[in-house]
């Protein structure tokens, strides 16, 4: 990742919003997950594109080569490793944002991350072990088919009923997904979705959005699935607590460890990960350390430099630099997509079009291994509200 310097000092660092009532995932994103300028390289002569604070291009220049890198790398998913061609996102068209969105497109850029000293060439992700000295992890259960996040609340913000929400997975059953993330336990949503899983073969990811309220919210989880742990596929441990500021790396990984005790306790003996951004990931390594599996949420979107087309190419370069960092895990994408309506994030512009493009390119990219990745989301959800980082687009990341 490249950032310059005017852009650097042009942007003001902007407080993330408060989280939402009801222990609800709130999809928003820090600094830490955006940049302004992303460079991929295959090989030949660097084009480096300098732009203001609005994603305007204000100049360009070439620099030499990087050392050799690999076009077609191994990607560390869940086994089989996923093998992706790496491209340029330099040479797809992308289409025009729709006339009938009622979103402003001048969404302002957030404050770009710090550079990291991790993302040298000189690793090929190929060469990244998938097994490790340590005892065998816990592993996922598999799954034939991507995941999807799903919140069982009306347009309204109320509870969805049992029969609503057997509707609503006979409808991703049709569609091929076999795993459900959920975010919290409000709703009665374990025990609901557990029941509507079942008939339709649909395994849930279930887990905590914090990691210092573990008694509030792993026991009413426990308590919800214990007498059905077969139907689970993995359990998560704080959501995006270090990308946002929440918690420390260490505080996460004595979260999980103290979890997985809690669990084991009450019969669970699967995979426990915790959740934060691929960012947070690459930029703290004691979270590889954290869980059996690295569980990162990726959003292309969100970086301003992908076109839709490209998603699946600019997941699997970041996934290898990931796995540069993290050697030895599996790694699984719990949180991907992009938005359809909403402002423009540089050259990201969200539409229905964009976004089918978009969740094609990460199909055909994870399509040896479609469990490895989880879209973000089943439905609209018009209760959430916006912040500083998420371009007008919070309410609109619904495929269905």
């Amino acid at each position: 990742m490249r950032t310059s310097g005017f852009s650097l000092f042009a942007i003001a660092l902007v407080q993330l919003v408060a989280a939402q009532p009801h222990a609800r995932h709130h999809h928003r994103r820090s600094p830490q997950e955006h940049t302004v300028v992303d460079v991929v390289t295959v090989t030949g002569p660097e084009v480096v594109v300098v732009v203001d604070q609005n994603g305007n291009p204000i100049s360009t220049y070439t620099e030499s080569a990087p050392s050799t890198t690999t076009a077609q790398s191994t990607i560390p998913v869940v086994s089989p490793v996923v093998a992706a061609q790496v491209t340029s996102s330099s040479s797809s068209s992308i289409a025009a944002p729709s006339s009938t969105s009622s979103s402003s497109s001048s969404s302002t850029l957030a404050p770009p991350p710090p550079s990291s000293s991790s993302s040298s060439s000189s690793t090929s992700a190929a060469a990244v072990s998938s097994t490790s000295s340590a005892a065998a992890a816990p592993s996922v259960v598999a799954a034939s088919g991507n995941g999807i996040a799903y919140t069982p609340r009306n347009d309204d913000n109320s509870c969805k009923s049992q029969d609503t929400v057997n509707a609503d997975f006979a409808k991703l059953a049709s569609a091929g997904y076999a795993i459900v993330r959920l975010y919290g336990y409000d709703c009665d949503q374990i025990t609901k979705c557990l029941a509507a899983g079942k008939s339709k073969g649909i395994k849930l990811v279930i887990g905590t959005l914090h990691v210092n309220q573990l008694d509030t919210e792993l026991t009413p989880l426990i308590a919800a699935a214990k007498n059905d742990w077969a139907s689970i596929s993995m359990v998560y441990i704080g959501n995006e607590v270090v990308n946002s500021g929440a918690a420390s790396p260490a505080q996460v990984v004595a979260a999980v460890s103290s979890a997985r005790g809690s669990l084991s306790a009450a019969g669970y003996t699967g995979s426990v990960v915790a959740v934060d951004t691929w960012v947070a990931v690459r930029d703290n390594p004691t979270l590889c350390t954290a869980g059996d599996a690295l569980a990162m949420n990726m959003h292309p979107f969100f970086d301003g430099n992908v076109l839709p087309a490209n998603c699946g190419s600019f997941m699997t370069t970041q996934i290898a630099n990931v796995a540069k960092v993290c050697t030895g895990k599996t790694i699984i994408i719990t949180e991907t997509g992009w938005p359809h309506q909403g402002g423009n994030n540089g050259v990201s512009y969200p539409s229905r079009e964009n976004q089918q493009t978009c969740i094609a390119s990460i199909k055909s990219a994870f399509a040896s291994n479609p469990s490895g990745v989880y879209f973000f989301t089943q439905y609209d959800e018009p209760y959430k509200s916006d912040n500083a980082y998420t371009h007008g687009a919070e309410k609109f990341w619904g495929i269905m």
